[in-house]
């Protein structure tokens, strides 16, 4: 069967990001003996245009669109990522009587409202994979999609969503297909290309979605395998990738046992990762240097402990001073992220964040006001116990959460210690953080994470 994949991601910033989970699918698809093609919108000037073209030169018998961002949230006026969505899906409707799937990290967050919304013949939540080809399968044979688990359809004027059914052995998960996607131009304006090692995530922060897309049981591919498939993406002339699991060190014992791989294969690439400050040891930050790995970004939200109690996050304001410290002596760069204003965030526990941040001299802090709330998420059950609306988060508003005790004083907060500090960015009020910045660094040939630069900077 002819499938077409379309990849609706255009976001630029902090940098385009290559559709991996698009590509998973489509690799998986391809693997089955389908005919299959991806357009990639993110770089497309007329996006109208392409799909036009495309649709008339392939004459899919499926087309499965991606939905990797629900909204842009942060941004005034219209959401201009549901804009693109309704658009592309009409076209479709206009120019081909294709099956249309809907899929993809975003919809999986919020099927229902994408479902209503958008108005695909079906959609997948989750994993995508066997699912999709079960889909494939059952259209070939004339069969009923009702029983697929992870499939959505909207029967008799009514949402149902078939829960969806984890890939336990990645084994059986093939390495992604990027043909029609431009890596090359992704690794000159995004500065990296994305690598999985891992699915799952076992942490369980309040707001976080990451276990409603994938679940909460960690399951790891094959060190070998993913060694394999870096030194082959690097043999076309990608020089600089990121881990995209949810924490590389997540599972210690799987993140020693890919450095040793990519050790052995005599990889010379560069790379990046999420990491925990848990199970962050300087054992593991010594192989991961000696594997190519350049830095580090660590999600530690705040440096008060009653904060990160409070966001579940599993760690101490101690065990993110180990693992900074660790970090350092490996000689991996490290950039921690804020997410400020969460429950019990006072202006004392800002004062403590603030403390440790100087006190650990990373190299870079990136600093968000409010935490956002995904429908599903812990996040989403505390706020509503808190007397807050269910309807300011749901479908597609976008919705923070800030602590009371700080919301008449966060913003301006954040502008003067950001400001006073040359090593953090504040995105959303640009604070070294912009379009613009981002095209310099990237037209002067800079590769890997942005905020890489600031530490040049600040130690040059």
């Amino acid at each position: 069967m002819r499938v077409l994949f379309i990849a609706c991601n255009r976001e630029r910033l902090p940098d385009p990001v290559p559709c991996i989970g698009a590509a998973f699918v489509a690799g998986a698809a391809r693997e089955a003996g389908h005919d299959v093609r991806i357009l990639d919108l993110c770089f497309e000037e007329d996006p109208a245009a392409a799909v036009r073209r495309v649709v008339r030169e392939l004459e899919p018998g499926v087309i499965a669109v991606s939905i990797r961002n629900v909204d842009a949230f942060g941004h005034s006026g219209s959401n201009p990522y549901l804009d693109l969505y309704r658009a592309t899906f009409a076209l479709l409707r206009e120019v081909s009587r294709a099956l249309i799937v809907a899929g993809g990290s975003g919809f999986s967050l919020m099927p229902g409202p994408f479902m209503k919304e958008l108005g695909p013949d079906c959609g997948i939540v989750g994993e995508g994979e066997r699912a999709f080809l079960r889909c494939l399968e059952a259209m070939e044979n004339g069969q009923s999609l009702e029983t697929i688990p992870g499939l959505c359809l909207i029967k008799d004027g009514r949402l149902v969503c078939n829960a969806p059914e984890r890939i336990v052995d990645l084994g059986e998960v093939v390495e992604p297909c990027w043909e029609g996607v431009d890596l090359h131009r992704y690794l000159r304006e995004g500065g990296m290309i994305n690598i999985q090692t891992a699915r799952g995530c076992n942490r369980h922060c309040i707001y976080c979605p990451y276990p409603v897309i994938e679940g909460d049981a960690i399951r790891t591919r094959d060190p070998g395998e993913v060694a394999d498939e870096m030194k082959r993406m690097f043999a076309l002339g990608l020089t600089h990738s990121f881990i995209v699991d949810s924490a590389f060190n997540l599972d210690p014992a799987h993140a020693f046992r890919v450095c040793e791989a990519l050790e052995r294969s005599g990889f010379q690439g560069q790379w990046s990762c999420y990491a925990n400050p848990v199970g962050f040891s300087l054992e593991l930050a010594r192989a991961m240097r000696l594997a190519g790995c350049t830095s580090v970004e660590f999600g530690v939200d705040s440096g008060a402990d009653e904060v990160l109690d409070a966001l579940n996050k599993g760690f101490s304001a101690g065990d993110i001073e180990t693992a900074s410290e660790a970090a350092r002596r490996a000689g991996l760069l490290q950039c921690h992220t804020l997410l400020l204003g969460g429950p019990g965030e006072t202006e004392a526990t800002l004062r403590k964040t603030a403390d440790l941040m100087d006190r650990i001299g990373q190299d870079a802090v990136i600093v968000m006001s409010g935490i956002r709330i995904y429908p599903g998420t812990l996040m989403a059950r505390f706020a509503e116990k808190e007397g807050r609306s269910p309807e300011s988060w749901n479908g597609f508003n976008a919705a923070s959460y800030v602590s009371l005790q700080v919301s008449h004083m966060l913003s301006g907060w954040i502008r003067r210690e950001t400001k006073a500090r040359g090593h953090w960015i504040a995105p959303e009020i640009g604070i070294r953080y912009s379009e613009k910045l981002q095209r310099n660094f990237r037209k002067r040939g800079v590769r890997g994470p942005l905020w890489e630069q600031i530490s040049k900077w600040r130690n040059a």
